[in-house]
């Protein structure tokens, strides 16, 4: 298996992860756990060097493409009607996302 492959491979496995735990603790989102799980393992654990091609490929167009995917899905009217109380939670998991990734990074 080449690196290319299994470092796709391994990107599909922590997204598997962020859904399952994402599915446990909905008010968080599988999101926030895939942001979080994957500066988990970049702080604590070494990623071989063969993975790290399909890593970076993942991470750069496969982040490109579903941001890009997801706005498509969305509408103004589907928006809007989320409102300010989803606006309000999302602010403070991105908060909560930030200062766990600081006290991550610092330690």
């Amino acid at each position: 298996m080449n690196g290319k492959f299994g470092g796709i491979l391994l990107s599909f496995f922590g997204a598997g992860v962020a859904i399952f735990l994402g599915e446990l603790f909905p008010f968080l989102g599988f999101s926030i756990f895939a942001l979080l799980l994957g500066i988990a393992v970049r702080r604590f654990i070494r990623i071989p060097e063969w993975l790290s091609t399909g890593l970076n490929q993942v991470g750069k167009n496969g982040l490109q493409y579903s941001i890009l995917f997801l706005g498509f899905t969305l509408s103004f009217s589907q928006v809007s009607a989320i409102g300010l109380s989803s606006l309000k939670l999302s602010l403070f998991t991105i908060f909560i996302a930030f200062v766990t990734a600081y006290f991550l990074v610092e330690n």
